[in-house]
């Protein structure tokens, strides 16, 4: 176990979504979930904004941390407790240079209510 690991300790389900091919009543290509794979992880939050002019929408930004084996993309959603986050952008393999490898992911990650 390498010392990451140690830290990572929070039950994160990752959902893998497919490219959808059925639209919603708004005529929208809707993802669906094609499987689900559990890690240990961890999240913190990094961030928050407000949008007030168009409509009443708070934003909260988050840092997750996960393996280095973790598959999880920009496609993906993310269940930690009981709040599910949308994956911002693409994850990120974190290479050390100490050990020549891939030591974690990192994944942005946002809550919009």
């Amino acid at each position: 176990m390498t010392t990451i690991d140690r830290l990572l300790t929070r039950p994160v389900i990752v959902h893998h979504r497919s490219q959808g091919t059925v639209r919603d009543e708004y005529g929208n290509v809707t993802a669906a979930d094609t499987s689900t794979t559990t890690y240990k992880g961890e999240l913190q939050q990094a961030g928050a904004s407000e949008n007030l002019r168009d409509r009443n929408t708070l934003n909260t930004d988050y840092r997750l941390w996960l393996p280095a084996d973790a598959v999880i993309d920009a496609n993906d959603t993310v269940t930690v407790g009981m709040v599910t986050y949308e994956v911002v952008g693409q994850p990120s393999q974190i290479w050390n240079p100490r050990t020549v490898a891939v030591s974690h992911i990192e994944a942005d990650l946002r809550v919009s209510t």
